[in-house]
């Protein structure tokens, strides 16, 4: 079905008549990637070796009619051959050349026989210089910086408006909602409290200016998320958050950064080991981020910091995820989200780079960085109410790695990189017979995880 839409789509936009009411453009991009990873599962003694190829196609077309415009964002052929995202490993031998389903970087599950995904569908009319109305499928997630953000698809209704006094926007979001599932009208109070109570909406505030060099964007938000079933008792996780993001060229330097704070709250008369006598458990997280970089001509050297909190009693999102489009480091930022996230979560990251450094072989540009990582996770004791072993009190962590793109053509480039990595545990944990990969692995008492590599290079195309 999904391939007889696209199929009706690509031959809607491209017919004559079609032609004659609206303008069609389109934009996309291709590439294809492979990796090979040493010590996959960050052992000691059983290290895996994996080595696999993915591919994806993204194309972005755009239908205008006067002054609206319906945006697309398709996702086509995003296929993984022997890769460790295998859904169910039992199938993983009889799929290496193409797994049946694997998880995507966002999380999402894609099967192969049907990964066509209409990923974002939205219109946006813009009714004069000042307003400018999008509602569909957006990305949402993001703000400000890339830090702290995890972009995946959004319905929601975003209204921009221009003004002298800067760009304001406000956006409503409706990710959840059980109403037609309320099955505590049949006496089950268990699972749906209260039909229409029970979803979740967002409501954001959002306002851009610049102030001679620097420009400033700052976002409030409140999530009313009661379907979150926490406890079972479905009374929800509420959260106001404030997101403030700088940048600017100052000459001698450039720079951005970002500032994120969350005030949750859930309703919970248990959670967590502990018992709120008004059934309402309070508690925040956050995180800070800063950016400073000088272009060279020759190179573009640079350094970051990045902070998130963690906070041991709250009952869930205990810890500040960097988020998944951040990318603190290839291993354990993007690929093993250290401490539990979609990058590194409740950690400190402190990051030396150079990009951009210029060979004398035109086409060809270099880079290098050196990262390093202290968990700021903290445990009362090793083992948590569940028997669960953690690692991340106390633990840090090392990370370095360079690179290199060959520009083949304006819109062909070649890629190859290469990042190493190293672990090391409290001594604190190092009495319990376990490793960050297999806590039942009594050989690995008292040793830190050999270290993590990778190889990897891809060819990305854009048009």
């Amino acid at each position: 079905m999904k391939r007889l839409l696209f199929v009706a789509l690509m031959l809607l936009i491209t017919s004559p008549l079609y032609a004659a009411a609206a303008t069609f453009s389109m934009t996309g991009d291709y590439y294809v990637e492979g990796k090979w990873w040493g010590n996959y599962n960050l052992d000691k003694y059983e290290k895996a070796t994996v080595r696999y190829i993915d591919q994806e196609i993204n194309l972005y077309p755009k239908i205008q009619v006067g002054n609206t415009t319906l945006n697309f964002r398709i996702d086509l052929a995003e296929v993984v051959w022997g890769g460790p995202e295998a859904v169910d490993r039992s199938d993983y031998a009889a799929n290496v050349k193409g797994l049946d389903q694997f998880r995507t970087g966002d999380g999402r599950i894609v099967t192969n026989d049907a990964n066509i995904n209409i990923e974002r569908a939205y219109i946006s009319h813009k009714f004069n210089d000042t307003y400018t109305l999008d509602v569909g499928l957006q990305d949402g997630g993001g703000w400000g910086t890339i830090f702290g953000n995890t972009v995946v698809g959004q319905y929601r209704i975003k209204l921009t408006q221009n003004t002298k006094a800067g760009t304001f926007l406000y956006y409503y979001e409706k990710p959840a909602n059980l109403a037609l599932d309320n099955t505590a009208e049949q006496g089950d109070t268990t699972t749906v409290r209260n039909g229409e109570e029970d979803d979740t909406e967002n409501f954001y505030l959002g306002y851009i200016n610049k102030f001679g060099p620097i420009t400033v964007k700052n976002l409030l938000g409140y999530s009313y998320g009661s379907s979150a079933d926490l406890n079972l008792d479905n009374r929800g996780l509420f959260s106001w958050a404030e997101t403030l993001a700088l940048n600017g060229d100052l000459g001698a330097i450039s720079f951005e950064s970002e500032f994120s704070y969350k005030r949750l709250r859930c309703d919970l008369t248990t959670a967590g080991g502990f018992t709120s006598d008004t059934g309402n458990q309070h508690w925040k997280v956050y995180g800070g981020y800063i950016n400073v970089w000088k272009d060279l001509g020759t190179m573009t050297p640079g350094f970051l910091a990045a902070y998130g909190s963690f906070d041991e009693n709250a009952p869930t999102a205990k810890g500040f995820d960097f988020g998944a489009n951040f990318n603190t480091t290839p291993i354990f930022g993007d690929q093993l989200g250290l401490g539990g996230g979609n990058d590194l979560l409740g950690m400190t990251a402190y990051k030396l780079y150079v990009n951009d450094i210029k060979t004398p072989a035109k086409p060809l540009t270099l880079s290098a960085f050196a990262a390093y990582i202290v968990s700021n996770q903290n445990s009362s004791d090793a083992q948590d109410a569940d028997g669960v072993v953690s690692y991340y009190d106390g633990l840090t962590a090392w990370e370095a790695g360079i690179g290199g793109a060959y520009q083949i053509t304006d819109n062909l480039v070649y890629n190859a990189w290469t990042s190493y990595g190293k672990a090391q545990l409290s001594s604190k944990y190092k009495n319990y017979a376990a490793t960050l990969a297999d806590p039942a692995d009594a050989r690995n008492l008292s040793h830190d995880p050999d270290a993590m590599y990778l190889l990897a290079n891809s060819l990305t195309l854009s048009f």
